[in-house]
């Protein structure tokens, strides 16, 4: 800009003034005059012409069609009036002036540049034009303008239009004032007060707005070298970048190529976005800096919810965002609490590439190749990723993890945002995992994905030990990744007391949707043996299952069928359970119960379990199995117990007997809605019995009220205050 005053073409108008002024009073001849003025500016390498000067008095006159020219510089009005009052004041009005300055390549810089005192009364342009050209493009545009100066005040009005790198400026003043004042290598401008009908800038895809009122305080402008400083710039915008719209209030200090920025209720056109306040200081040097701090960052979308989010923002050749307070929900769940896990997130322009982490918790590197994404997240602390989800999803399973040891996560993806495909890797190493009494170790894990993709990705799943009460056993998994479907094959297992055939699980990723083929199972122990063939399906939460679980205990069996499981909220497991010639000797010797002998059969139908262990609802059945050859004899710790557990009252025919003979125990126990009933299945008229006596003597146990109904809760300590004490004999 700097070259654009190298001919401070007031300064020349006001020596023309003087000269005529002078002139004036020796002589009236035009003539003399017009050859005295062009002899003064040829000294400026000035020429100038005009149809006609008129001198009005000796201290005024009139020039017609004026015209004052340079290689670099137009200066054209249809009429210029001039007047020195008696103090030497000058009055210069101006009939549409037009002002062209042409920048030229190559130019020279001026050595030396100044403005000299002037004293003045009135300067008026009326419908000024004025072009800035470089080549044969206009970088600078302003008509329509009227300019008022006086001593120390500046009037202006006018359209103005700049357009240079991309950057385009258009603003309509309906009115501009200020105070100036002169020196000798610039101008100082003060209490600035612009009226805007109409202030858009555009730089690139972003674009500014103002049609508010604003205010700067003082500017300063140095001509040689060329130098602009700013104080106090007070004004209302509106910027928009693409789909996004924000308006805030700035206030801009600018001085020695350094300035320092106040934003204050910043917010998007639709609300969604509010910041209460921004700070910045900007550096305008050879290498651009940005420092800045936000605070009260509130957003309210769908992806995203925050609340008195604050940080920094820092530019010097890369972008670092540290957010260190506030919290946030991603995706309905995803929980950030940045007061106790700082985000940082360094943004690498030039190598297209994007580090973020959560302190203690996580890593993410995202790096732009074309038209796909380089994904890197990484972790080596689980167990604080752990507790991090836990935060998020406050999931049961969760809360119940705990690992120790070497402990690391890596997920190693490419994303094509345009064909919304991945695909990539998932790697997992963890020494030790623990979970409600099982145990693993040596967890090694490499976990392919491919989603929308036809690409096919091969992993592998290797686990040292898995220990589940007294069993202990290796497992090995293959693992392929094709088109959001991932395969997995089991290899068998087999050791002494475990034996699992090779089986595949199929995972849908699309349709959200988990199946695997037969799993046949057999483990044995001092107490039991299991055997499993069952198949199954997982979709919308809900994993439903086909075939059995078979358990031989106590010389009987228990057959366990039709289970299905539900994690929509909490998960629940639902099953129906059979048992038939289960030895009642053999279940209650050991316990604190009280002995009784002969065998039982019965089911439990519509079994549901929250949470795996607590049961919600179901009806039950349970009787006795009369088999030759077996005595049927219960003890009177038994019996007390009974009567303690399902509320009934024994009536012993021998009470000095420790053991009673009985015919038959049998009983219906429902559990709904929190309520347990108990009901006896033997009844002589309106007597129901839970333990029905022998023939002629032994022990009855009589529901007394047949309408019985007591809290779950309230059943479970009856349970375990006779289990932990027993029933008196």
């Amino acid at each position: 800009m700097r070259r654009y005053f190298r001919i401070p073409i007031i300064g020349f108008l006001l020596v023309i003034i003087v000269i005529f002024a002078v002139y004036t009073l020796i002589s009236v001849k035009s003539s003399l005059l017009s050859f005295a003025l062009n002899f003064y500016l040829k000294k400026y390498q000035l020429t100038q012409k005009f149809d006609k000067l008129t001198v009005n008095s000796p201290s005024s006159l009139t020039i017609s069609q004026f015209v004052l020219k340079k290689k670099n510089l137009l200066f054209k009005a249809d009429k210029l009036f001039l007047e020195i009052n008696k103090n030497g004041e000058i009055t210069a009005i101006l009939k549409n002036p037009l002002i062209v300055v042409y920048v030229l390549k190559g130019e020279k810089k001026a050595s030396h540049f100044s403005i000299p005192p002037l004293k003045l009364k009135l300067i008026k342009l009326e419908n000024l034009k004025l072009r800035v050209e470089e080549g044969k493009k206009d970088l600078l545009e302003m008509d329509n303008a009227t300019v008022g100066v006086t001593k120390n005040l500046l009037n202006f009005k006018g359209r103005i239009y700049f357009n240079k790198n991309k950057t385009v400026v258009t603003a309509d003043f309906k009115r501009l004032s200020c105070s100036y004042g002169l020196f000798r290598n610039g101008v100082t401008i003060s209490n600035i007060k612009i009226v805007p009908s109409k202030l858009h800038v555009k730089s690139n895809d972003l674009q500014f707005f103002s049609n508010k009122p604003m205010e700067v305080k003082n500017i300063t402008i140095r001509f040689l070298p060329f130098s602009v400083s700013l104080n106090g710039l007070d004004i209302s915008l509106l910027t928009k970048t693409k789909n996004i719209s924000v308006s805030y209030k700035a206030n801009i200090d600018y001085k020695n190529r350094k300035a320092l920025v106040l934003l204050r209720n910043i917010r998007t056109s639709d609300g969604s976005v509010r910041v209460s306040l921004i700070r910045a200081e900007i550096l305008l040097k050879k290498k651009l800096k940005i420092l800045s701090q936000f605070d009260n960052l509130t957003i309210n979308k769908k992806e995203l919810i925050s609340q008195d989010v604050g940080g920094r923002i820092v530019y010097r050749g890369l972008v670092k965002i540290g957010v260190n307070k506030g919290q946030a929900i991603a995706f309905d769940n995803l929980f950030f609490d940045f007061s106790n896990n700082p985000l940082k997130v360094i943004v690498h322009l030039k190598k297209k590439l994007i580090e973020s982490s959560l302190e203690k918790i996580i890593r993410i590197n995202v790096k732009k190749m074309g038209e796909e994404y380089k994904l890197r997240a990484f972790s080596d602390n689980v167990t604080n990723l752990v507790h991090f989800l836990n935060d998020s999803y406050d999931e049961p399973i969760l809360r119940e993890i705990y690992l120790s040891g070497k402990q690391d996560a890596e997920i190693n993806i490419i994303l094509n945002r345009k064909r919304k495909t991945a695909s990539g890797m998932v790697l997992l190493n963890v020494d030790n995992l623990s979970y409600q009494g099982a145990t693993i170790n040596g967890i090694k894990a490499n976990i392919p994905i491919s989603l929308n993709s036809n690409a096919v990705e091969e992993g592998k799943i290797k686990i040292a030990c898995i220990k589940l009460k007294k069993f202990a056993f290796p497992l090995i998994a293959h693992l392929v990744s094709r088109n959001n479907i991932a395969y997995v094959k089991l290899s068998p297992i087999k050791t002494s007391n475990l034996d699992v055939s090779p089986f595949y699980v199929k995972l849908d990723v699309a349709k959200k949707a988990l199946s695997f083929s037969a799993v046949k199972v057999k483990a044995v122990n001092k107490i039991f043996k299991v055997f499993v063939d069952m198949r199954g399906r997982y979709r919308d939460g809900v994993l439903n299952t086909k075939g059995y679980a078979k358990i031989k205990v106590f010389d009987g069996f228990v057959d366990i069928k039709h289970i299905r499981c539900s994690f929509k909220e909490l998960p629940i497991l639902h099953m129906d359970v059979f048992f038939n010639h289960l030895n009642l000797k053999k279940m209650t010797e050991n316990t604190n119960f009280g002995l009784i002998t002969g065998f039982v059969k019965g089911y439990i139908e519509k079994l549901s379990l929250v949470n795996f262990k607590y049961p919600l609802s179901f009806k039950a059945m349970i009787k006795t199995e009369n088999v030759r050859g077996v005595s049927k004899r219960i003890s009177l710790k038994a019996v007390n117990s009974i009567s303690r557990v399902g509320g009934g009252i024994a009536s012993i025919a021998i009470p000095f007997f420790k053991s009673f003979p009985y015919s038959g125990i049998g009983f219906v126990a429902t559990l709904k809605n929190d309520r347990f009933k108990i009901h006896g299945l033997y009844k002589s008229g309106n007597v129901e019995y839970i333990i029905k006596k022998g023939f002629i003597v032994g022990v009855n146990v009589i529901n007394v009220n047949k309408n019985n109904s007591i809290a779950w809760g309230d059943f479970l300590n009856r349970l375990k205050r006779v289990l932990k004490r027993g029933g008196k004999e």
